[in-house]
């Protein structure tokens, strides 16, 4: 009896922080728990997406994706919404609570239900966007990671694409370091920037 009761409080605790963290405004498709939603919620071409892993909560997840998270810190929802799989549920995206400047880590999940499946981590700075093209059921995200050489700031665009398991760096360029409509002239080159 204890334990159900210790079940029913914990999964009241995460839809509070859920809902506390932004999360409270998404669809969802299974409002029971986590797990794979049981209705026909998806559209016919994101339903056929299957995962290898885990679906999980993603703040408590996340942490372990962060390669800059300091052992005191953790991770928190993004604000930014998008629906990267196309299947009418607002994915989960996580990013530090901490300050870490040019440093900063994000990781998306595939929503399904009230867990999400984990499908990559990707430096960028809060410029980032999910793109219209997909590769292998997914958007592309173009991200705006910085790094710094020890003498100077450099700027980047990179493209992201997932690969049927996680997202990979496709193609990268220099841009101007500046936070609005920075240009970026450069030529891509194939694959990620070293970090």
């Amino acid at each position: 009896m204890g334990t159900s009761k210790n079940i029913l409080f914990c999964g009241a605790l995460t839809t509070i922080a859920l809902v506390a963290c932004g999360g409270g405004n998404k669809p969802v498709s299974n409002p029971t728990g986590g797990g794979e939603p049981s209705g026909g919620s998806e559209t016919s071409s994101a339903s056929s997406l299957k995962f290898d892993n885990e679906c999980v909560d993603p703040v408590a997840d996340g942490d372990t994706h962060d390669p800059s998270r300091p052992a005191d810190h953790h991770v928190q929802l993004d604000v930014k919404e998008y629906d990267i799989d196309g299947d009418g549920e607002v994915d989960y995206f996580v990013k530090p609570a901490w300050p870490c400047g040019h440093g900063c880590f994000r990781s998306a999940y595939v929503a399904r239900g009230t867990c999400g499946h984990y499908v990559g981590t990707f430096p960028s700075e809060d410029n980032w966007d999910a793109l219209d093209d997909k590769t292998n059921g997914l958007k592309d995200i173009k991200a705006r990671p910085k790094k710094s050489d020890g003498e100077e700031l450099h700027c980047y665009q990179v493209i992201w694409k997932f690969d049927g398991k996680q997202y990979q760096a496709n193609k990268h360029r220099e841009c101007e370091c500046k936070d609005e409509s920075p240009k970026c002239e450069a030529e891509w080159t194939d694959g990620g920037m070293p970090l």
